[in-house]
């Protein structure tokens, strides 16, 4: 379906002009900008069904190369940063990128908008919580997610900002077996939680300290490389769970970097679920262990700001 905007403007619109041609469109769609001299024309359709997530119907999606925009019209899901609790499912999100890699988005939250820190505490009447709104990391800052990710893709353009840090995608791993062995036996000790750490933290398992089981974390990622996993993946040597080679080729490592992390269930999530089966001590030493690395990867980007640990 297209629609054309009559607007007699000679320069190529910015995102923020583009964002409020989005504004009376309803959830769910895809547009794409076409700028032709003296109007606009939008090309709309149905954001593509896929079973994976909500973004991966665009995977491999190229747009054509007259479009100077591409944006997006789509519900979310705040949560509590703190804990991954479900605040709202009352959101709508819309984003817009161009081919000069300028981002604009608008999200509302219960009907409410939020453009500012101050706004979405003072509006979302949620003074326990700064939300979070999926798939956006954070609306109030840089637009950044997967969504904004794939549409940078569509248009050929690198994605915003860097890769996880590699100790986190450790963590995440080590958090995953620990998770799948508690759910496939029921419960699950401490000791033998040590016993699927990724790293090394020592012989004795009984007395791993958080402080051991987080340098292992560390170290352990000392040897992984993102452009390494994304480049065999990409050529079909690493299968990757739910991509085709097709979709991480068109990938480009920091979009390949997040969905890997997106694939594998949250700290929160894994938490709540060792609590829930009565594993509160190991949930308790593994919430701390999280804590400890993320601490530790906010304190070195802090103090080399230039130099990328996830490169």
């Amino acid at each position: 379906m297209t629609r054309r905007v009559s607007r007699r403007r000679r320069s190529v619109p910015t995102a923020e002009q583009l964002l409020g041609l989005l504004t009376s469109l309803p959830d769910h769609l895809v547009i794409g900008v076409e700028h032709r001299g003296d109007h606009l024309d939008l090309f709309v359709r149905p954001f593509p069904e896929d079973d994976r997530s909500g973004v991966a119907g665009l995977l491999a999606f190229v747009a054509p190369a007259r479009w100077c925009a591409v944006g997006a019209v789509v519900g979310g899901t705040a949560r509590d940063p703190a804990t991954g609790r479900v605040l709202s499912t009352d959101c709508t999100i819309r984003v817009v990128v161009t081919r000069h890699g300028e981002v604009a988005s608008h999200t509302l939250v219960d009907g409410v908008a939020i453009d500012t820190p101050s706004d979405r505490l003072e509006t979302a009447a949620r003074p326990e919580a700064v939300p979070l709104v999926d798939p956006f990391i954070d609306p109030t800052g840089e637009s950044q997610g997967l969504l904004v990710d794939v549409l940078h893709r569509a248009l050929g353009l690198p994605c915003p900002g860097a890769p996880p840090e590699l100790p986190a995608l450790a963590a995440l791993v080590w958090l995953n077996s620990v998770l799948e062995h508690a759910l496939l036996r029921g419960h699950i000790t401490w000791p033998e939680a040590v016993e699927l750490h990724p790293g090394d933290p020592g012989p004795s398992h009984v007395l791993a300290s958080v402080e051991m089981l987080t340098e292992a974390l560390v170290r352990s990622a000392d040897d992984a490389d993102w452009r390494r996993m994304h480049r065999r993946a990409a050529a079909g040597h690493s299968p990757t769970a739910d991509l085709s080679a097709q979709e991480v080729a068109w990938m480009d490592t920091t979009l390949f970097a997040r969905w890997t992390m997106s694939a594998l269930t949250d700290h929160h999530s894994t938490i709540a679920t060792l609590r829930t089966i009565g594993c509160e001590d190991v949930a308790d030493r593994i919430d701390a262990v999280v804590d400890a690395v993320t601490f530790e990867l906010s304190s070195a980007a802090s103090s080399d700001p230039g130099i990328p640990r996830s490169a």
